[in-house]
């Protein structure tokens, strides 16, 4: 009898230890789901960091599970949602709203915040940074700034922000980076970039010892660093994939998901440069928008909210900056590749984008002639103007044929360029291979020399459909008080309806 009663509470205990088994072998199925198999011997804080991060993010929820649901995704990451009345998808900090008292027609160069690129020295024949505004540009620059430098970092969120590579031009590199800048402001997170050691734009003499745009040619994009974002973890890659990636799901949580609070979200040409041209990306959608703390402003100057061609401006007026040592680096290059002349009053810019007609086998005028006619129509058109043209292209042909004309007078800088010898069929590919041989960072401060110049002039000739001519125009518009001042598409002409946003 007793051994039969000894038997029947083997077997029970036999199988109470089975069902602890299961249920241990389930919980450990379901964190392998979670990321990198678990080694036994490990304690809960030797556990792998995603794990780790998981349990730990998730800690000051799990007293409140009867009010919220958590769910497994197809990415294998937990989402709370809850199951009560959902909250309102934030749209920026109200305490940073654009200021009233500022003038939104008017402008002056002096009413910007410190170390925007007036260029006011550089000025001719008493033009003294007085004219006009696109609307509302003082109001915003300074609110962005704000924005940009808190008074503290300590409890600020951040977006944290790799650049496009040198398959992009510098001028949609700038702007995919105020993209970016658009989606901080919406989800109240401070913008700074993460160090690219191997960034080809900042390869050289001049960037030896920086990592990012705003280290080596512009001024910081924020106060904030880096480092402020990181806090106690280091500043690598494996720490920030420890966070969200900017995407329209990250970009579209409510304030109740648990996530949205996350410090720091990351920002990498890993997920903005993958299918850049798909209309679901978060690029092609942000495009459509204006951050929402200026939509007063917008209203209050009578313009759409999905004005991106008015953000798209104060965005690159904001990260263009040139900082002290870039500004004395283009007073010397001024010298030297451009016998440091003034541009006189009336001179109009033409730009022409590398690869534009590009074939040294046809070297017809006819290629040429629309930006020419678009000059000849600027002159006709506004008397202040006169036949005297600043050309900047990376295209040797271009200046081969506008140097030739007899009836306009055609300057340029006489910096390095593209051998014009080679049909150019994909020009970018074809310009970093030469950019590659003669340095990176000189083709950038080249740039910024030409485009130093064509902000000066007083007419633009163009096609809006190049990044560049969208910055000449966006620039001249905002911190250099020209809004008023002609732009003929080489295209569209003077009815210009499309801004190729």
């Amino acid at each position: 009898m007793i051994g039969l009663k000894g038997r029947k509470g083997y077997i029970l205990s036999k199988s109470v230890l089975g069902i602890l088994f299961g249920t241990f072998a389930l919980f450990t199925l379901q964190l392998y789901s979670l990321g990198d198999p678990i080694q036994p011997s490990l304690s809960l804080k030797e556990l792998p960091l995603q794990i780790l991060s998981i349990e730990e993010t998730l800690q000051p929820f799990l007293l409140q599970q009867s009010a919220l649901e958590l769910l497994d995704t197809e990415d294998h990451t937990l989402r709370r949602v809850s199951v009560q009345e959902p909250r309102q998808r934030f749209e920026g900090s109200d305490s940073l709203l654009w200021n009233v008292s500022y003038p939104t027609h008017e402008c002056k160069t002096e009413w910007f915040p410190e170390n925007h690129w007036t260029d006011r020295d550089l000025r001719v024949d008493g033009d003294v940074g007085n004219g006009q505004q696109l609307f509302g540009t003082v109001a915003a620059q300074h609110a962005i700034w704000q924005h940009q430098h808190p008074s503290t970092c300590v409890d600020k969120k951040f977006l944290v922000y790799e650049a496009l590579g040198p398959e992009h031009g510098i001028g949609s590199i700038l702007h995919a980076m105020g993209v970016a800048l658009q989606a901080a402001l919406n989800l109240d997170r401070i913008l700074v970039l993460y160090p690219q050691p191997a960034f080809e734009w900042t390869n050289g003499l001049f960037c030896q010892g920086t990592s990012t745009l705003d280290q080596c040619y512009f001024e910081p994009l924020s106060n904030c660093t880096v480092a402020d974002a990181f806090g106690n973890m280091s500043v690598s890659l494996d720490s920030l994939w420890r966070f969200s990636e900017l995407s329209l799901d990250s970009y579209n949580r409510y304030d109740s998901d648990w996530r949205f609070s996350e410090k720091i979200l990351g920002s990498s040409v890993r997920t903005v440069a993958e299918n850049f041209e798909d209309s679901k990306n978060i690029i092609n959608v942000l495009r459509g928008e204006t951050p929402h703390m200026f939509h007063s402003l917008l209203k209050a100057g009578n313009l759409s909210e999905k004005n991106f061609y008015w953000w798209r401006a104060q965005s690159v007026a904001y990260i263009v900056r040139p900082n002290h040592r870039t500004l004395f680096e283009l007073k010397l290059r001024r010298n030297f590749y451009f016998n440091n002349k003034r541009l006189e009053r009336g001179t109009i810019s033409v730009h022409i984008p590398y690869g534009e007609n590009r074939d040294p086998e046809n070297q017809s005028p006819d290629k040429w002639i629309s930006y020419l006619q678009s000059a000849e129509a600027l002159v006709s058109r506004y008397p202040n103007l006169q036949r005297k043209i600043f050309l900047s292209t990376e295209d040797p042909l271009a200046i081969s044929f506008f140097s030739k004309l007899t009836s306009w007078t055609v300057m340029w800088t006489k910096v390095k360029r593209v051998s014009g010898k080679n049909i150019i069929t994909r020009p970018n590919q074809a310009l970093g291979s030469f950019v590659s041989r003669f340095g990176w960072d000189e083709e950038f401060l080249n740039s910024l020399l030409n485009l130093q110049l064509a902000l000066e002039c007083d007419g633009s000739v163009g096609h809006l459909s190049s990044n560049w001519n969208r910055l000449i125009d966006e620039l001249k518009s905002t911190v250099r008080c020209k809004h008023n001042r002609a732009y003929a598409d080489i295209v569209q002409g003077f009815n210009i309806s499309n801004y190729f946003w």
